[in-house]
């Protein structure tokens, strides 16, 4: 019996060249009034004639979470509708014309069992959120947003601003 290596396996074999990709994205072929999206976990190894200007006109980083978007994230999940609207209080602390289509916010939807807190205890444990990631930053560890989404989808509001630290993971580059 012949085993064969795993890398052998590994090795993924693409027809497309990069002067295809080009002339797929600008070339004579191509289409006006498009919009393409592009992503990579390695900016810096990404060929300058494929991200020139006039071919990419708009660079964005979607980083990981800072302490201020799992804050908001982590409100958006355990508030009420007046609090994801920004009303904490009775205050409306959004500007002017943020109420939405209609001015209408369906209330939200609570799991089976799970404890319904006031807001003003959400507003407190996402403060928590926020400090434990900032925290967490600045001792060069990091969790992406769609990791403190799953765990808000899995967990009560108090389980889950105790368990955000646990997510944590040092950055790649030590931030």
């Amino acid at each position: 019996m012949t085993m064969i290596g795993a890398a052998a396996h590994t090795r993924f074999k693409s027809s497309v060249t990069f002067s295809g990709l080009l002339n797929a994205l600008d070339g004579v072929a191509s289409s006006e009034e498009r919009i393409i999206f592009m992503t990579t976990n390695h900016y810096d190894r990404l060929d300058p004639a494929l991200i020139r200007p006039g071919r990419v006109d708009i660079h964005e980083i979607l980083d990981d979470a800072h302490g201020e978007q799992a804050e908001r994230l982590f409100r958006k999940f355990y508030g009420s509708s007046a609090l994801s609207r920004g009303i904490v209080g009775g205050v409306d602390e959004r500007e002017p014309g943020q109420l939405g289509l209609g001015g209408v916010v369906k209330d939200r939807v609570w799991r089976e069992g799970e404890e319904v807190l006031p807001d003003e205890v959400v507003v407190e444990l996402g403060q928590q959120v926020r400090e434990t990631i900032e925290r967490m930053r600045a001792e060069g560890k990091s969790v992406s947003m769609a990791s403190l989404q799953g765990l808000f989808i899995r967990n009560g509001a108090r389980e889950a601003s105790g368990l955000v630290e646990g997510l944590c993971r040092p950055t790649a580059t030590g931030e």
